[in-house]
């Protein structure tokens, strides 16, 4: 059977540090750190953004990471990585994850309106696209919620059989 060449893994590692700075960016505006005009006042709204920041830097360590460790993308780490590289992918991603389920529970369940608009061609407004939007955005925070206690048991099972 002829194996496939994998993408060069140098290329991982740089859009991992693309996400990587991205995010920074991102969580040092909202955080005052790089001085910006704040669209956002003080308060959840600048915690879910963020959140996103870390989504992006997590995924983007977990990206830079695959990259250095001369992995392809969807396969393990390989054996030969210090276990310290193998926990702090785990962790990125872990973080990444978490970060992204926040924002889709802040979505579903957090205080004040939101603006959802649901359209249907013919038809127009949907009636209800809060409560609909509010629905959606909770079964998603429940499925990647669910999703984070399997990476998480999946995680804990690898590292104790060996």
């Amino acid at each position: 059977m002829k194996r496939e060449k994998l993408a060069n893994p140098w290329l991982f590692a740089g859009i991992g540090l693309l996400g990587i700075i991205i995010g920074t960016a991102i969580i040092l505006t909202q955080t005052g750190v790089l001085p910006v005009r704040q669209r956002l006042g003080v308060g959840s709204t600048s915690l879910m953004v963020v959140c996103a920041g870390i989504v992006f830097a997590g995924l983007g360590t977990v990206f830079a990471l695959t990259g250095f460790s001369q992995t392809g993308p969807g396969s393990r780490i390989h054996a030969k990585v210090p276990l310290l590289f193998k926990a702090l992918n785990f962790l990125a991603a872990l973080i990444g994850l978490c970060a992204l389920a926040s924002v889709a529970t802040f979505a579903a369940f957090g205080p004040g309106p939101r603006a959802f608009a649901f359209t249907i061609p013919a038809i127009g407004n949907i009636f209800g696209a809060e409560t609909l939007g509010r629905i959606f955005f909770g079964a998603i925070a429940l499925l990647l919620w669910g999703v984070i206690g399997v990476f998480v048991w999946m995680g804990v099972k690898s590292a104790t059989e060996k």
